[in-house]
């Protein structure tokens, strides 16, 4: 075994149970943000944009929550907490760009609700990423 095989191995065997848990709150807040997409976009007429940032925001919000206890279980509480929660901010504030581009590109050529979910694809390994790495770095939750 080559030492960067098993360093890959080691550390896709530390974030792997971080990341499929992530993954799940993933699929909840993906769940959350094309019901209130669909919602607000098809029956309340509002603007494609105006619908993903609006779903966006509530879906961010519930992930941040759910992220910071239970996929890094982060005890942080007070000031750090506060602190975390807007770099989390932060990343989603990319997260979104990213993921309202991909939308805006995408439902010109495919259904918008296909151009949502490729939008919800485009900004998942970015979020991750930055959440483990900027927000989250040293929680629990990797073992």
């Amino acid at each position: 075994m080559t030492e960067t095989g098993g360093g890959l191995r080691d550390r896709l065997a530390a974030h792997g149970p971080r990341a499929f848990r992530f993954a799940l709150v993933g699929v909840a807040n993906t769940a959350i943000d094309m019901a209130l997409f669909a919602g607000l976009f098809f029956w309340a007429d509002w603007p494609l944009l105006a619908s993903h940032v609006a779903a966006f925001l509530v879906a961010a919000t519930n992930s941040y929550l759910m992220n910071k206890t239970w996929t890094f279980a982060d005890g942080s509480r007070g000031r750090a907490a506060w602190v975390k929660g807007v770099g989390f901010v932060a990343v989603a504030a990319v997260g979104l760009a990213l993921s309202s581009l991909t939308i805006w590109l995408a439902a010109s050529v495919v259904p918008v609700m296909v151009a949502k979910a490729l939008a919800i694809v485009a900004s998942f390994a970015w979020n991750y990423a930055a959440s483990a790495k900027l927000v989250f770095r040293g929680g629990a939750g990797g073992r």
